[in-house]
């Protein structure tokens, strides 16, 4: 896959179609857990141990201090 700044590379652990959207949850080499949510428009299918790579956009990110959690 791809590498570069705010891309990590990840397995497809599991896929849940979830009507017009589908939830594809990433397990990232580290062992930590990426969910995406997409439109389910069958472009770009995805399947369980399919190699991935999640690119996190700059301007979608968000520094928090240790332990703290979104609300």
């Amino acid at each position: 896959g791809a590498q570069g700044p705010n891309q990590l590379p990840g397995l497809v652990d599991r896929v849940v179609y979830l009507g017009a959207t589908v939830q594809i949850v990433v397990r990232l080499a580290d062992g930590s857990v990426v969910i995406v949510t997409r439109p389910s428009d069958g472009v770009g299918e995805y399947h369980h141990g399919d190699a991935v790579c999640v690119t996190l956009p700059p301007d979608a990110l968000r520094l928090l201090p240790g332990g703290a959690e979104l609300a």
